[in-house]
């Protein structure tokens, strides 16, 4: 089972077809095992995410986190 969301097994697919380890009678079918939703909280990671805080030596509002890192490409559109 390939378990990437629907279409995006091109490149696994295509290797084990190399390697010939589908041809003994191996069917490889998509089965997408992952679903994006916004969560019961998702309003509460937003607000969270546009917290603001005073910049005490300037007085200027300034976001509260320098950096949010997503590092999964699939999660990453969730938030584009």
């Amino acid at each position: 089972a390939l378990t990437r969301e629907e279409g995006k097994n091109g490149k696994l697919m295509k290797t084990l077809l190399e390697k010939e380890i589908t041809n003994n009678n191996i069917v490889s079918k998509e089965i997408p095992c992952i679903a994006f939703a916004n969560g019961k909280d998702y309003s509460r990671l937003v607000s969270i995410l546009q917290q603001q805080e005073n910049d005490n030596s300037n007085e200027t509002v300034v976001p509260f986190f320098d950096y949010i890192v997503i590092t999964s490409p699939q999660a990453a559109k969730v938030f584009h």
